[in-house]
């Protein structure tokens, strides 16, 4: 169950960053942006369109999600699924996903065109993904040092934490 929702969380977040930074920069670039910024503030014009971009990139995923549901039941149905891992798994999924589009909604302001915020918003992506490289690790010694330390960088936490949960590696007080 933690390494499907990884994979989730890893799709959405590439599926949602071109969306996430391209919002941005075509109001940039074609100055609609600075009509915007006269009727609301700044805050809340990035804050609607995390919420709205990063809601259509997640809609996007459950659609995705649904028309794989018949094998997923399929497979899901011989697995013991436990509340506790389900839930933290949730909780993960969205607190990650928050902050990973928080920083590419935030990269596509300071860039001045498209491409560069893209690949600028890559270096997110990719920050989620280094606990992968490291699945093998976390797998086999989720206690271990490596684990830890994944553990404890804001980047690598939620993916790290959802494979150590599925593990059974982590402390209960460690997993809030």
């Amino acid at each position: 169950m933690p390494i499907g929702f990884t994979a989730m969380l890893l799709i959405a977040i590439l599926v949602s960053a071109g969306s996430l930074i391209q919002g941005v920069s075509e109001e940039k670039e074609n100055r609609v942006i600075e009509v915007i910024l006269s009727s609301i503030d700044a805050r809340s014009l990035l804050l609607g369109k995390l919420l709205g971009l990063g809601a259509a990139g997640l809609l996007q995923l459950a659609i995705w999600l649904t028309m794989a549901l018949l094998p997923a039941v399929m497979l899901i149905a011989g697995l013991a699924l436990s509340p506790k891992i389900v839930i933290l798994c949730l909780a993960y999924f969205i607190l990650a996903f928050l902050l990973y589009g928080t920083l590419i909604t935030a990269t596509g302001v300071i860039g001045t065109n498209a491409k560069d915020m893209q690949q600028y918003g890559m270096f997110w992506s990719i920050g989620s993904a280094i606990p992968m490289v490291f699945m093998e690790v976390l797998l086999r010694a989720p206690r271990g040092t490596t684990a830890r330390i994944l553990s404890y960088f804001p980047l690598t936490s939620p993916v790290t934490m959802m494979l150590r949960i599925g593990s059974e590696g982590v402390s209960w007080w460690r997993s809030r």
